[in-house]
């Protein structure tokens, strides 16, 4: 689910697949095909030390991502917490930095939406507690 709110069509993700190794079995193959889908989507919000430490896959979107947990489970993981969330489960993520993070030996299915929104300031309102 790395990919979910950084591509927008399966013929997208289908060309740029092309030629990449990914195996999600490997944590070394898994992260550096994560850096290397990163880079050829130009990335606009690039990781800091404090975000790896955190978990490698951590990411950031000007996006509103509407998901929904349709069979097995994921930890979202945010700069603060860790949620898990099972099947039948929605969450709204809004812009903060965030991964997911499966921790069980069965694959998760998730479905989901991203709509684009305007990134929050420090000053905003809203951007408390992020």
């Amino acid at each position: 689910m790395i990919l979910h709110d950084m591509l927008s069509s399966k013929c997208l993700l289908d060309s740029m697949m092309k030629g990449m190794k990914h195996d999600p079995k490997d944590p070394q193959k898994h992260l550096a095909f994560v850096q290397e889908m990163k880079e050829k989507l130009k990335q606009k919000y690039q990781l800091t030390d404090e975000d790896q430490t955190r978990h490698p896959t951590m990411h950031r979107t000007d996006t509103c991502d509407f998901s929904v947990v349709v069979s097995g489970e994921i930890y979202l993981v945010t700069d603060t917490d860790e949620t898990l969330l099972k099947a039948g489960d929605t969450v709204i993520v809004k812009g903060v930095n965030h991964a997911w993070s499966n921790r069980s030996d069965k694959p998760c299915l998730m479905m989901g939406v991203m709509v684009h929104a305007h990134p929050l300031s420090e000053g905003d309102p809203e951007a408390a507690g992020l």
